[in-house]
C-alpha cells in the first residue's frame, strides 16, 4: 500500500525546486497604463519564475465590473531592450467603461502552475469563477489499492479575502462520501509556506470520524506525520465540487508560518485523497504542486490620479555618453505609455529597470557624447491618460562638468534679459572678462538660428543688444521659447528668452 511517505517525497522534491528558484516578494508584478475608452490599455507582468525551469507560457487574466467569467489573453515578452528584459506585454482596447477592471497573472508548462487569484470581495461564498485553478489532474490515475472514482481527483482551486483562505477539489464522481464500513475517506487541500518550517504542512481537510476527527485545518508534521488541529474550517459541496476555507489569522498564528502573504509572495499548494484508518492511511490520489500567490491587480476607468516626473538630471562621461535621467511616480501604479526625451533634434525612449511606480522609479537614456556646447532638452510622459511635459530646458557640456543656464564662463556672461517674458523687443546684458572676438545668436527651441548678430572685438566691460524679436530678414518671430546663445574664444553660454504676443 502507499503511505503517506510518498506524498511526503513529493512535497519534499517541490521544496527543493523552490529553493533553487530567486526568493522575492512576489512572483508577479504587473502594472497597467490608465484606462481610457476608445484607447489602447498596456499591461505588464514581471515574471520571475520561482522553479528555475524553462518553458512556461504567461497570460493575463481580466473581467470587467459586474462580469463573472474571466477572459485569457497571452502575454507577450517584451525584447531587445534590457529595462524589461523579464516584462511580458498585452494590449487591450475598450469600446465602452467597463468600470473596474480586475485582472490576474497565470503562467504554467506541462507540469507546473504558477497563478495568481482573484480577490474575493462580496459577501457569503466565492463562485467557482472567483477562484483560479490550479494544476489539472487527469482522470484514472489513482494508485493501486484505491477504493472508487470520489478519490481520483480532476484539480482544484485557491482565492482569497481580506480574512479567509478558500479553496474547492474536484474528482471524477463528484460526490465525497466520509466514509464506508470502516473505511474512513479523507480529502485535502495542502499549503507550504517556502518561508516557514521546511518539514510542516498545513492543510484543509475534510473528514467526518465525528467525535474522534472532523473537518478543520490541519497542521501535519512530514517527518513522523503526526498532525494537530489549529483552526476550523466552512465546507460544502457545491456543483460537484468540495468547497472549503479558513481564516488566514489561523495560518498567521502558527509559528511555522511566517506572515500573510507569505514571505516569498507565494505558498506551494497540492490536493490530495486518502482512505483506510486513522493508524494507518493509504495514499490514493493527490494532484501535481503547484505555486500560488495570493494577489491580484485592479483598473478603474472612473478614476486617474495624474503621475509626476521630478528630479531629471544628466550624468557625463565626457567624450563617451551623457545618460539622461527622470523619477516617474504614479499613485495608481500606473506604467508610462509614454516615456520620451527629446534632446536636441532626436527623440528616445527611456527606460527603467523598476517597475513599481507608485513609489517612482528612475528612467534613464544613455546618448553617444552629443559634443561641447549648448544642448537642449525636455521630457515627455504620459500615463495613457494624463500627460507630464517639462519645460524646454538647456545644459551646457564641457571636458570638466555639466552646468544650467546658470553656468558663467570666466572670460564672458549673459547677466540678463529685460524684459523677460518680453512682447516685441528686450534687451540682452552680458559681461565680458577677456578681449575677444564674440558673436551673439538667437536660437528657436528646434535648434534653428533665426537671427545672428554681428561678430565683435569686444574689451572688457559690459554691454547690451536690442533684439526686436525678428528674424535675420525682419520679419516678426511668433511667441515662444528661444534662447540667446553667446559664443566666442572657444567657449559658449546662454540665456532662456520667452517671447509672448
Amino acid at each position: 500500500m502507499y503511505r503517506i511517505a510518498n506524498l511526503i517525497a513529493v512535497i519534499g522534491a517541490t521544496l527543493s525546486l523552490a529553493a533553487s528558484g530567486n526568493s522575492q516578494n512576489f512572483v508577479f508584478s504587473g502594472a497597467s497604463s490608465a484606462g481610457v475608452v476608445g484607447d489602447t490599455v498596456h499591461f505588464n507582468c514581471d515574471f520571475v519564475n520561482p522553479t528555475g525551469l524553462p518553458g512556461f507560457d504567461l497570460t493575463m487574466r481580466h473581467r470587467n465590473q459586474g462580469q463573472g467569467a474571466f477572459s485569457e489573453v497571452p502575454m507577450v515578452p517584451i525584447t531587445g531592450d534590457p529595462h524589461y528584459a523579464l516584462t511580458n506585454e498585452c494590449r487591450l482596447y475598450y469600446t465602452v467603461n467597463p468600470g473596474t477592471v480586475q485582472y490576474y497573472f497565470r503562467a504554467g508548462n506541462d507540469s507546473l502552475v504558477v497563478t495568481q487569484s482573484p480577490f474575493f470581495s462580496g459577501a457569503g461564498s466565492p463562485s467557482v469563477s472567483d477562484y483560479a485553478e490550479l494544476a489539472d489532474d487527469p482522470a484514472n490515475d489513482t494508485l493501486p489499492g484505491s477504493h472508487g472514482a470520489w478519490l481520483d481527483l480532476t484539480g482544484s482551486g485557491m482565492t482569497y479575502s481580506s480574512s479567509r483562505l478558500y479553496g474547492y477539489l474536484s474528482n471524477v464522481s463528484g460526490t465525497w462520501p466520509a466514509n464506508s464500513r470502516d473505511t474512513l475517506y479523507l480529502y485535502a487541500l495542502g499549503m507550504i509556506d517556502p518561508a516557514g518550517n521546511s518539514s510542516t504542512l498545513f492543510a484543509m481537510v475534510y473528514i467526518n470520524l465525528f467525535p474522534i476527527v472532523s473537518p478543520g485545518l490541519y497542521k501535519i508534521n512530514l517527518i513522523d506525520t503526526s498532525f494537530t488541529h489549529i483552526g476550523n474550517v466552512s465546507y460544502s459541496i457545491s456543483g460537484g465540487r468540495l468547497y472549503m476555507s479558513c481564516a488566514i489569522s489561523d495560518l498567521t498564528a502558527d509559528p511555522d508560518w511566517s506572515e500573510w502573504p507569505p514571505t516569498y509572495g507565494y505558498m506551494i499548494s497540492n490536493a490530495v485523497t486518502l482512505s483506510g484508518t486513522l493508524t494507518s492511511p493509504s495514499l490514493n490520489d493527490f494532484t501535481t504542486p503547484s505555486f500560488y500567490e495570493p494577489r491580484t491587480q485592479t483598473l478603474s476607468f472612473n478614476q486617474n490620479q495624474s503621475p509626476r516626473l521630478f528630479d531629471w538630471a544628466f550624468d557625463q562621461t565626457p567624450n563617451i555618453s551623457l545618460r539622461a535621467k527622470a523619477h516617474y511616480a504614479d499613485a495608481d501604479n500606473n506604467l508610462p505609455k509614454l516615456r520620451k526625451l527629446y534632446f536636441d533634434r532626436g527623440v528616445y525612449d527611456m527606460g527603467s529597470f523598476d517597475h513599481r511606480y507608485v513609489d517612482s522609479s528612475e528612467f534613464e537614456y544613455i546618448l553617444p557624447w552629443p559634443g561641447e556646447g549648448v544642448h537642449y532638452y525636455y521630457y515627455q510622459f504620459s500615463d495613457g491618460r494624463d500627460t507630464v511635459l517639462t519645460a524646454m530646458d538647456s545644459i551646457y557640456l564641457s571636458g570638466t562638468g555639466i552646468f544650467d543656464a546658470g553656468y558663467l564662463p570666466e572670460k564672458y556672461s549673459l547677466l540678463s534679459c529685460y524684459p523677460n517674458p518680453f512682447n516685441s523687443s528686450t534687451n540682452i546684458s552680458f559681461r565680458i572678462e577677456t578681449p575677444g572676438d564674440f558673436r551673439l545668436s538667437i536660437i528657436d527651441v528646434t535648434g534653428r538660428k533665426v537671427r545672428d548678430f554681428p561678430l565683435h572685438d569686444y574689451g572688457p566691460g559690459v554691454y547690451r543688444i536690442l533684439w526686436d524679436g525678428a528674424d535675420e530678414h525682419g520679419t516678426p518671430l511668433s511667441s515662444g521659447i528661444y534662447f540667446g546663445v553667446m559664443r566666442g574664444s572657444g567657449t559658449s553660454c546662454h540665456v532662456k528668452l520667452v517671447m509672448i504676443k
